[in-house]
């Protein structure tokens, strides 16, 4: 059966055991994501601590400075980190072809700068897109439901009483306070079922471009969609098969609040806010590294068999 999670499972797990020292590859991976975490935080924690003590005018070029090393570093990350996330795609491929796979395997997503970053942000236009949509959507379909009525009714009493047009705007502004939390609701609601149907669609995008070097962003998402046409249940129940995954992910990240989770329930650890921060945080990125050399491999190679299957190299050479 095409996409059975057992099956699919088993071919990963004999791929990992004839693949040569994965769960080193996997500390690579996951260990230099976490220390460049914990590094940036660390410069993000000293970078504010130097911003307060730059106060007044005098000190405004200096803040400037500060503050742009700041959402620079921040930038960085965020730029560099989904190159280095497709590396770690492109090795899991190699795994599941049964080709030789290493190290430099994680590197594969820079040498492939132009294509990556153009699938990325046409990624990223579509969820961009995707947003404005739900957020017109939502502000439509709130004013269909009984929630609307009250709203409705207040702002037709205010633009009646009121004449002076900056009022008018500060009582609209409170009267529609109460409306936010449906309409986010709503919003919420529009917005999941929208991102669920493009991460179906094109999940497979970033394995297809990786399997095919001289391939495009544009191809990748046509080819992503074409492969999983009629496919979604099926890659659903392998994405069942791994909750128990998922749900260990959720309760390591659960970790890193822990200093607020306690604060909320009154439990003080240290009179130091920043000192139990860091040791929750240091607790989520010992978790999160323990969790991924313990499984990470197996699930990312199980999807890789899953793009196998649908994407043979005998049709490939066809």
């Amino acid at each position: 059966m095409l996409l059975e999670p057992s099956a699919l499972r088993t071919a990963a797990v004999g791929s990992l055991e004839r693949a040569e020292k994965p769960g080193r590859v996997i500390l690579l991976h996951t260990g230099a994501v976490l220390l460049i975490s914990l590094l940036l935080t660390a410069a993000d924690f000293l970078l504010n601590r130097q911003i307060s003590t730059t106060g007044g005018l005098s000190g405004m070029e200096m803040r400037s400075v500060l503050t742009t090393i700041q959402s620079l570093l921040r930038l960085l990350q965020a730029l560099l980190l989904p190159f280095w996330q497709i590396g770690y795609t492109y090795y899991t491929l190699r795994v599941a072809r049964g080709e030789a796979a290493g190290l430099s395997d994680l590197t594969e997503g820079f040498r492939r700068f132009g294509s990556v970053l153009r699938l990325k942000m046409l990624l990223g236009a579509m969820v961009a897109v995707l947003v404005i949509i739900c957020a017109y959507a939502s502000s439509t379909l709130f004013m269909l439901t009984p929630w609307a009525i009250p709203l409705m009714q207040e702002v037709e009493q205010l633009m009646a009483t009121t004449m002076d047009e900056q009022a008018l705007l500060e009582a609209l502004a409170v009267a529609t306070k109460d409306a936010i939390v449906p309409v986010m609701i709503i919003f919420c609601l529009c917005f999941l079922a929208g991102a669920l149907f493009l991460f179906f669609r094109f999940r497979l995008a970033e394995l297809w471009l990786m399997d095919h070097p001289q391939g495009g962003a544009l191809a990748a998402l046509r080819e992503s969609r074409r492969l999983m046409w009629g496919k979604g249940k099926a890659m659903f129940r392998v994405d069942l098969s791994f909750w128990w995954f998922y749900l260990l992910e959720v309760l390591v990240t659960v970790l890193c609040y822990g200093d607020l989770m306690l604060g909320a329930m009154g439990v003080e650890m240290t009179d130091d806010a920043f000192g139990s921060y860091i040791l929750f945080f240091v607790l989520y990125l010992c978790a999160q590294l323990a969790l991924y050399w313990w499984k990470r491999n197996e699930v990312a190679v199980t999807y890789a068999h899953a793009y196998v299957q649908l994407c043979p190299k005998e049709k490939e050479k066809a």
